[in-house]
């Protein structure tokens, strides 16, 4: 629960936004990792580890900080601040009973349920306990931009506006990567 005795992640049930997220995020054999199709401007990688951090990697999410410093630049670059979306495994042991949650199936063969808040979500665990998973596929009801990775992933997608991606290559406490 946030500070107002709300849980940051309610189920989503909205199958309009599955069509899109299943079309934007596809396999990438190329890069080994995630990539988004050209439906945006431009993208970029992310690592999801910060280097000499204390983060356990093998937990299979992102490092909070990098979490943290993504939300601060892509708030900036949407309308809906307050209606996001995310995509999450149902394999982690610690997610809750979400039979109100649509369910879909992204690339490569991950079902994932669909929950919904606003962008701070990102920040937080999803399971309960808390733990040290945070969503790895997120992107706001108007579609500005996106961000994905796959499990035990090194790295993130960010994909959305010229302007957007390069806010997110010049953050701090973000390590790009040119592929």
């Amino acid at each position: 629960m946030d500070e107002s005795g709300k849980q940051p992640f309610q189920p989503s049930r909205d199958d309009d936004q599955v069509e899109w997220i299943t079309s934007t995020f596809r396999h990438s054999a190329t890069l080994g990792d995630w990539a988004l199709p050209d439906i945006f401007e431009d993208s970029v990688t992310v690592r999801a580890f910060q280097p000499g951090g204390t983060f356990d990697q093998g937990s299979g999410s992102t490092d909070p900080a990098v979490s943290v410093a993504l939300v601060q630049v892509l708030r900036n670059f949407t309308v809906t601040p307050l209606d996001c979306l995310f995509a999450i495994w149902v394999g982690y042991a610690g997610l809750p009973k979400l039979e109100d949650a649509l369910r879909l199936e992204v690339p490569p063969q991950r079902e994932m349920v669909l929950l919904r808040g606003p962008i701070d979500s990102a920040t937080r665990s999803f399971e309960s306990p808390e733990s040290d998973r945070r969503p790895l596929r997120w992107w706001p009801s108007s579609r500005e931009w996106a961000v994905g990775a796959d499990i035990y992933s090194e790295t993130l997608t960010v994909g959305g506006s010229a302007a957007c991606v390069a806010a997110v290559r010049s953050a701090a406490g973000l390590d790009t990567v040119e592929l």
